[in-house]
């Protein structure tokens, strides 16, 4: 355990250690240095039918759907092979305060039968475009080594590498083709190599899904910035983060991330994975969910991970809270993982179990179960029991040309059986094929 030290000594500590960085300031020279990357992101899906659609068993004037809703879903029989390509500059000691960052990413669907629909943000059936382009970049103040601010359009996607921490709220890592990212100002202190203070103001967002940049903003169309602070600390083998975010007429959210491992002395690797969240509707929005809907909902989730030579295993659950659709409350943060089936219906309570093999460096195998139990939406009038497998299978090339190829090939089976209000059974399929490469061209 870390050891209990005395005011006074974090204070000598903090004084030592910022003379030492002065004298190393002092002594070094910092060499001037850029970069330029391409990443290439190929996604293939095919599915029967993502979560996404068909969860509600009212239609839009509040009649019962007493038939089957899912059998017409606009986003049902997918079939669309996209690819990213992501092209990021980036500075190091351009001058001894100051740093930039530019990009430039496109996503573009490069086939989808006729016979079927394609994702849904490249549908042009759905009015959307067959591809599109996102591009940015940021000043980047360093005033000293353990200060940096950002003015501009930067990325928040950890998956990308565009941040270097999960920040609870602030980050996130999208698993489509275009990393996300926030237009603002954006604050990092780090007092020690581990702790990391987060703060930032942002007026737009984008990535993932989103085709354009989107105005943080209320239902009304009234403009609302977005305020966010957290706090990081990260070690090999512990972490723990704790953010929160504000947005007036919107929502108020906090979030709390933590895990913590260690070897035992037979070498076998255990590891504890904790998330909880709580988010509140604000103003306007909170005034204009439908009577009867809850207007604040939480997210509890862990996982213990163990480990053994090339075989490991995993355990998590999950459980939600009330299904709130609004103020960009997003409660699909939990451990359990489907790709068909949601774990965040309302009230929903998620399990799942899996093991894996590590073959050799390059190749991985694991398959895991996931058990959901819930209600469709805030009616309550529709139980939800869902179980899925999914198959996982990861490979990257180590060594020869193809070096820093990374696949992965995720097959799913599921089924839910609803009750009530409807009454049906549905079996889906997905399948999900990336295939990830990066040009390190300067």
């Amino acid at each position: 355990m870390k050891s209990i030290i005395t005011t006074k000594g974090i204070l000598a500590t903090a004084i030592a250690l910022a003379l030492s960085n002065s004298a190393i300031a002092s002594e070094s020279v910092n060499e001037f240095d850029q970069s330029l990357k391409l990443k290439l992101h190929n996604e293939l899906r095919i599915a029967d039918r993502p979560s996404a659609c068909g969860d509600g068993d009212y239609d839009k004037n509040g009649n019962p759907n007493t038939t089957p809703i899912d059998r017409d879903c606009k986003s049902g029989n997918v079939k669309a092979w996209v690819q990213g390509a992501m092209l990021d500059y980036e500075t190091d000691n351009l001058l001894s305060w100051l740093d930039v960052q530019a990009f430039g990413y496109t996503v573009q669907k490069l086939w989808s039968p006729s016979s079927a629909t394609s994702r849904f943000y490249l549908d042009e059936s759905s009015g959307s475009a067959e591809s599109f382009a996102l591009f940015g970049g940021s000043l980047n103040f360093k005033p000293t080594d353990n200060v940096e601010l950002k003015l501009g359009r930067f990325g928040v996607d950890m998956g990308h590498g565009t941040i270097d921490h999960a920040v609870p709220l602030l980050e996130y890592s999208s698993i489509r083709t275009m990393p996300y990212m926030r237009e603002g100002a954006m604050l990092r202190y780090s007092p020690t190599e581990n702790s990391h203070f987060y703060g930032a103001i942002t007026n737009k967002f984008g990535g993932g899904y989103y085709t354009e940049m989107v105005d943080e903003s209320v239902a009304n169309g009234d403009k609302s910035e977005r305020y966010f602070s957290a706090y990081v600390y990260d070690d090999p083998m512990k972490h723990f983060g704790l953010g929160m975010s504000y947005q007036g007429d919107v929502s108020v959210q906090a979030q709390m991330n933590t895990d913590y491992a260690w070897v035992n002395d037979d070498k076998s690797f255990i590891k504890l994975d904790g998330r909880a969240f709580y988010g509140s509707l604000l103003g306007y929005t909170k005034d204009a969910q439908p009577t009867g809907k809850d207007d604040s909902t939480y997210v509890v989730s862990g996982q213990i991970t163990y480990a053994k030579g090339k075989m490991f295993a995993n355990a998590g659950f999950g459980q939600v809270g009330s299904r709130i659709d609004a103020g960009g409350i997003d409660t699909d943060i939990g451990f359990p993982f489907d790709m068909s089936i949601s774990r965040n219906y309302q009230n929903t309570t998620s399990f799942s179990t899996g093991a894996g093999y590590s073959f050799n460096e390059n190749w991985m195998a694991m398959l895991s179960l996931v058990k959901t139990d819930g209600d469709l939406n805030y009616h309550e009038t529709t139980e939800v029991d869902g179980v899925g497998a999914n198959l996982v299978i990861q490979h990257k090339f180590t060594q020869g040309s193809l070096k820093g190829v990374s696949t992965q090939l995720i097959v799913n089976k599921a089924m839910e059986k609803r009750t009530g209000v409807v009454n049906e059974d549905l079996d889906y399929y997905d399948i999900n094929l990336d295939i990830k490469y990066t040009f390190n061209l300067m």
